[in-house]
């Protein structure tokens, strides 16, 4: 009898501790790759900060190098893009203010599937 109880007890801490069922759907989403550059007065800017928000949760950065050229990617792992208009934002030692924030840039890009490249122009 004791052997039941023990088995029902048991089987009772089983069902609590399984995951429920899960329901989601991925849906598919286009992506490609995105180099760029930035210039501020005619001049590359080195390690300047990249930023392009679409305004629904995808994002992607990159950071320049020595001659201004930067890769985009939504994480270090993960160097692509997902396709999509995007605000962007540059932040730089030698850059206004209006360029670090994606509302007051002034800079949208439209990403596509497939290989992106972008030069950004900056002036006062």
């Amino acid at each position: 009898m004791h052997e039941k109880e023990a088995q029902a007890i048991e089987d009772q801490i089983l069902a609590l501790n399984r995951p429920l069922p899960r329901k989601y759907r991925v849906a598919p989403v286009e992506t490609g790759t995105c180099t760029g550059k930035i210039v501020f007065k005619g001049q590359p800017q080195a390690g300047a900060e990249v930023f392009f928000d679409d305004g629904s949760g995808h994002t992607a950065s990159g950071l320049t190098n020595d001659i201004g050229a930067c890769q985009l990617a939504i994480g270090q792992l993960a160097p692509f893009v997902v396709a999509g208009q995007y605000r962007v934002a540059v932040k730089g030692k030698k850059l206004p203010a209006k360029y670090s924030n994606v509302e007051t840039s002034g800079q949208v890009f439209l990403l596509k599937s497939g290989k992106n490249e972008f030069v950004i122009e900056l002036v006062d």
